[in-house]
């Protein structure tokens, strides 16, 4: 049985003013929230949507490598992050989750389910 609200992470690498930016910044604008709790992780500390979310919206901003490949595509740090805030639906942008390969092994087997659509 599911209580509400449900807690979601949105995770993307900024919330700047790229179209995918836009979309996750008026998805968490305008959630029910009496249904899900949102929380959004991003891998830039600054941004235009970033810094126009609502004080009731939690931000959190992932530690990242200095490594500009890992810096730009932080899936173990966003595992960690999962692995111990444990909500119950993470939605991410394709770069938040590259390599699909990296989730079982960031995880563990049988600890979380991935769908694409």
């Amino acid at each position: 049985m599911i209580t509400c609200p449900v807690t979601t992470v949105f995770a993307i690498p900024a919330l700047d003013q790229g179209g995918p930016d836009k979309i996750f910044f008026d998805l968490v604008q305008h959630v029910d929230r009496g249904i899900v709790a949102p929380q959004v992780v991003v891998s830039e500390p600054e941004g235009f949507y970033l810094s126009r979310l609502p004080v009731s919206s939690r931000a959190a901003c992932l530690t990242t490598s200095r490594r500009r490949l890992l810096h730009r595509y932080p899936v173990v740090p966003l595992a960690r992050f999962v692995r111990e805030q444990a909500p119950s639906v993470v939605v991410t942008t394709l770069r938040m989750n590259d390599p699909p390969r990296s989730w079982p092994v960031a995880f563990g087997s049988g600890r979380a389910r991935r769908d694409s659509w």
